[in-house]
């Protein structure tokens, strides 16, 4: 059983709700981790929080279904459609006095799926692994975000994960400065942990840690990304 731990910030729950999109079309990069570590520490803050899983790999979903009963709640909905069952618009089905909805994305989103996708949101994430291979596919998604009219003529904002960091590994250098050309203000990371993965085998965020000094830096780079939503342009 997972202990509770206090995190100590500044952000407080606010009036008005939030729609988060976790992004990328290359699969593999980390959303449904970053997707769910971000909705246990909306929860863990005090946020009344809703993580909806679009992706047909259900991993978010996986993870809503082992998490610990005394853990900060959250509530799951599915964003997939299912075969023989009509599906109506996820947004639907979250609960009015949601104040945070983060969505686990599905990997292919172009042209008029995209567009339609963008037009909910009010951030976009987009985690990428710091790999050439994996930052030439981000590369052209965010292309294809950037052209979208659901983007561009809108005031959301797009923020790039680096996701797996190692800061003694060359290829860390490499997507610091892919990261400062796609217009990111600061380098966001989660860095190369198996917290992680101990996290998604147990339904936890770091944010729920009772141990926090010895995770202290994967905690903290969750609260970084937290406080870069949360900033008001």
């Amino acid at each position: 059983m997972t202990s509770e731990v206090r995190v100590r910030t500044r952000i407080r729950p606010k009036n008005g709700r939030k729609f988060i999109l976790v992004a990328n079309s290359k699969g593999g990069s980390g959303k449904s981790t970053l997707a769910t570590n971000l909705a246990a520490a909306y929860a863990r803050l005090g946020f009344a929080t809703s993580l909806v899983d679009c992706d047909q790999q259900r991993s978010s979903l996986a993870w809503m279904e082992m998490r610990p009963p005394m853990a900060p709640p959250i509530t799951a909905v599915s964003g997939c459609a299912e075969v023989g069952v009509p599906q109506l618009d996820w947004a639907l089905r979250v609960s009015p006095d949601t104040s945070r909805v983060i969505v686990d994305s599905p990997v292919a989103m172009r042209d008029q799926r995209l567009y339609d996708t963008l037009q909910k949101f009010d951030d976009i994430l987009v985690p990428v692994l710091p790999s050439a291979v994996d930052i030439r596919a981000t590369t052209e998604f965010l292309k294809e975000v950037y052209i979208s009219p659901g983007f561009r003529t809108s005031n959301k904002r797009l923020f790039v994960i680096g996701n797996r960091v190692d800061k003694r590994n060359k290829y860390f250098h490499q997507l610091s400065r892919f990261l400062k050309r796609m217009g990111s203000h600061e380098v966001m990371t989660l860095p190369d942990s198996y917290v992680f993965l101990r996290c998604a085998d147990e339904g936890i965020g770091v944010a729920d840690l009772n141990d926090s000094a010895r995770y202290e830096e994967a905690r903290m780079s969750m609260l970084k990304i937290i406080n870069a939503i949360e900033t008001k342009v």
